[in-house]
């Protein structure tokens, strides 16, 4: 066994040496990102192109871009679609930051083809041209923590296996939110890492990081909580610093988050509408509770209603829906955001329950239900691509799904980093940078995760809880990372 070892940890200590001081985190970030790169490319540009299917969900965000499925077509959870009709300039249904991107896919489309159908594929460019940087700033930040080039191999081939994933990558070829939730968490995290280097940069991943958490806010009016999430991690930064400039920046970059997180929470569109009212007692509530009539009548509510309890407007043949007029008299009337909140402050394991249903549900990124390929593939109904899905196969099918699994990820984290962790403003910026950002990240998740369960119950998670899945990737991504450093198996 020494005489295989020894030409190898020769080869490994020849290389670490050779490649000290030589840009090794720079360039290994530019790798990930061509590789990345190239994947995107084979996957949605050449044929066959794939994309995620609509499950149904898409309707108002096509009409806040103006567009619409050709004759012969419609949503179907079955089959991707490529091409679209540009019916107006302007739509009137749901308008994001994500329009914004769209309508400029939409304009480039035009200006390529001069005509007048959409091709997803253009909206994909545009999110390839922001995703790469996004890829190369993470690994340069997650690489720059590890000191030999041996162990940064690890973080860049890490991210190629992760963030190259056909269940990441085949949003881009979609209207859903994902792909713009994706790059902007990117940018967060590689942005808030970059912070431990210290030196005349600090400035510009200062001004990343709050224009990234900005963005992300406006993705949808749930998103809000990213620019709270930023602001509090931006606090703790300003004792970095003593210099006066230092903290002003940290001060205005805090206040244009908290404009953001405000702006979003007022004037973008609701996400949740009267059925998901009904969800968040009946798929919420009801669902958790031992006794539904006692759960009922703690919110004045007739005991005879606790027949909801598991019911769901999405049913095929449901028992009742939002729009219900008895529902507005006798049970809606009867409770709000604010009963629902005081409700599982009272009972917090109801909460975490729900926690453990939203990780079993969002724990995948993927929509398992969506198919990838066009209709013209001669695919089954449903069918999913396998290239390049290692991690997502391996995640499904070995990874725990529940919450405690994200925390078991946090609480290593903060094993690791409590190594010669150090309050003092710069004796261990490296660790307190890392640690205050897993534990603002996890926040982020965990309270964006319990708003959507207390708005909608378990019903919407699939539709608007991808960040836990994602997190919960980034997580895994920075343990190895940082677990590799303290065992110095590499």
């Amino acid at each position: 066994m020494r005489k295989i070892l020894k030409p190898i940890l020769l080869w490994r200590d020849r290389i670490n040496q050779k490649m000290v001081g030589k840009h090794a985190d720079l360039w290994l970030g530019l790798t990930s990102s061509a590789v990345c790169g190239i994947l995107a490319v084979v996957m949605l540009f050449l044929s066959p192109v794939l994309g995620v299917a609509d499950d149904g969900t898409l309707d108002s965000v096509m009409k806040g871009a103006g567009l619409a499925y050709p004759d012969g077509y419609e949503a179907s959870a079955s089959y991707f679609v490529k091409d679209y009709v540009w019916n107006v300039n302007q739509g009137t249904g749901y308008h994001s930051v994500q329009t914004l991107v769209i309508q400029a896919a939409k304009f480039i489309s035009q200006a390529v083809t001069g005509g007048r159908t959409f091709d997803i594929r253009f909206l994909a460019f545009l999110y390839l041209l922001m995703f790469l940087p996004a890829v190369m700033l993470f690994v340069n930040a997650a690489s720059s923590r590890l000191p030999k080039f041996s162990q940064k191999l690890v973080p860049a081939a890490g991210a190629v296996i992760i963030l190259g994933d056909v269940g990441y990558l085949t949003y881009f070829n979609s209207f859903y939110p994902e792909a713009l939730i994706i790059i902007c968490l990117l940018y967060m995290t590689g942005a808030a890492l970059s912070l431990q280097k210290g030196g005349k940069w600090e400035y510009v991943w200062l001004f990343v990081f709050a224009a990234a958490a900005s963005v992300l806010c406006f993705v949808r009016q749930y998103c809000f909580l990213a620019g709270i999430a930023g602001m509090v991690f931006c606090l703790l930064r300003i004792s970095d610093q003593e210099d006066r400039k230092w903290k002003t920046a940290v001060v205005l970059a805090t206040v244009f988050m908290a404009v953001s997180s405000m702006g979003s929470f007022l004037f973008l569109e609701k996400d949740f509408n009267k059925a998901d009212k009904l969800h968040a007692m009946t798929r919420g509530v009801l669902l958790q509770s031992d006794n539904p009539e006692e759960t009922l009548e703690e919110f004045g509510i007739d005991p005879s209603y606790s027949m909801l309890a598991d019911v769901s407007a999405y049913d095929e043949f449901p028992v009742t829906t939002g729009e219900n007029k008895i529902l507005e008299e006798e049970f809606f009337s009867h409770y709000d955001t604010g009963d629902i909140v005081r409700y599982y402050a009272k009972h917090p394991q109801k909460m975490l329950s729900m926690l453990e249903l939203s990780a079993r549900a969002n724990m995948d990124v993927v929509r398992e239900n969506c198919g990838n390929y066009e209709m013209s593939e001669n695919k089954p109904p449903g069918a999913r691509s396998v290239f390049w899905s290692a991690y997502s196969i391996f995640k499904n099918r070995s990874l725990p799904k529940t919450i405690g699994y994200m925390f078991v990820l946090v609480i290593i984290s903060a094993a690791v980093t409590a190594r010669g962790f150090s309050l003092k403003k710069k004796k261990d910026c490296k660790k307190r940078v890392y640690f205050d950002w897993v534990i603002t990240m996890t926040l982020f998740c965990v309270a964006a995760t319990c708003f959507v369960i207390i708005q909608s119950g378990e019903a919407a998670l699939i539709q608007y809880n991808c960040q836990l899945g994602i997190v919960t990737d980034i997580l895994l991504y920075l343990t190895i990372t940082e677990t590799l450093e303290l065992l110095n198996i590499l």
